[in-house]
């Protein structure tokens, strides 16, 4: 984790933390964006602003949508999702951030976490484009 900044590294680990708290087998872009909605406050403060979306109705949808397991599982196992957005080359080894991560969730346009934020929280085409754009610019 040491390419990482200190705020990704806090997010990884609020990641994990979510994976627990659904009892997941492993963490996904869901457990990613969760724990942004939760401990990144330019992202909770732009996801509230534009899309009235928080942390709280994101969780729901989340456990609606995977419910939540019968056991935790001791290992941190990360899908090869988010190892290819965890481990992109389109940034120095060493300075990769919270934002980077949350704009490759968005434009792989794969995943669970991109999934429920199309079908279930209602974002079109031009939302995810006003937020790769916003990101980009940011």
């Amino acid at each position: 984790m040491e390419k990482f900044t200190q705020d990704l590294c806090d997010i990884i680990h609020q990641a994990q933390l979510e994976k627990d708290k659904l009892c997941s087998p492993y963490i996904d872009t869901v457990h990613l964006l969760l724990a942004m909605l939760k401990k990144h406050e330019g992202i909770k403060k732009y996801f509230k602003d534009n899309f009235d979306l928080t942390y709280e109705k994101y969780f729901n949808k989340t456990k609606d949508i995977l419910g939540v397991g019968n056991k935790n599982e001791k290992y941190n196992i990360y899908t090869p999702l988010v190892k290819r957005i965890l481990h992109t080359d389109d940034v120095s080894e060493y300075n990769i951030n919270t934002l980077q991560v949350l704009y490759n969730i968005i434009d792989y346009g794969e995943g669970v976490a991109f999934r429920i934020l199309i079908q279930e929280c209602g974002l079109k085409d031009a939302d995810i484009n006003r937020i790769l754009s916003d990101i980009e610019h940011n």
